[in-house]
């Protein structure tokens, strides 16, 4: 995963050091994925690939033989599409949950249900191994909260803020936060 802070970055950061020695804010906002933790490089169809291939390997073998790694990348990137086209709106923005995109795969695949759980954790493994904990901003949230400071996270993706503490928790980047926001 990438690291470090550049050029505008920690001139940002420096802003928000300043402002919390000074006492102007009281609270602090924080985006989850590309702020508190830090993804690979890699694509998401790569990803979606791969988590495709995690997915099948630990279907039962009865199962697995009726469906590839295609189908089920394949499968995952039109639940994806079909899920967002038919959730709620909130805001004016389309929302769904990792629930709903796995509900969607598993009848485009014809699988049964009972399998959502596989696909869950091959999800939340594959999210895992691409996630750093972003170490600058842990360090500067974990500083103002020893001034007082409240801390939340915020995240427009599709996961709940259940599986969002545990990728938290299991990368390095969990904190004592004062409220979660999670779309899903």
């Amino acid at each position: 995963p990438k690291s470090g802070v550049g050029g505008s970055n920690l001139k940002n950061l420096k802003n928000i050091e300043t402002a919390i020695r000074e006492r102007k804010i009281d609270l602090i906002s924080a985006d989850v994925f590309d702020t508190l933790v830090l993804r690979t490089t890699r694509p998401e169809q790569l990803r979606f690939w791969q988590m495709a291939g995690v997915v099948r390997s630990l279907l039962p073998e009865g199962v697995a033989s009726t469906v590839s790694q295609e189908d089920i990348f394949s499968a995952r990137i039109l639940a994806t599409r079909a899920a967002y086209r038919c959730s709620r709106r909130i805001g004016g923005c389309d929302e769904t949950t990792i629930e709903e995109i796995h509900r969607l795969q598993l009848s485009a695949l014809g699988l049964q249900q009972a399998l959502a759980e596989v696909f869950l954790e091959s999800e939340i493994a594959c999210e895992i191994e691409d996630l750093a904990p972003n170490r600058c901003i842990t360090r500067l949230l974990k500083h103002a909260q020893s001034e007082g400071i409240r801390i939340v996270y915020t995240s427009d993706m599709y996961l709940s803020e259940a599986i969002i503490d545990r990728l938290l928790r299991v990368v390095g980047a969990d904190l004592p936060f004062d409220g979660r926001y999670s779309s899903a």
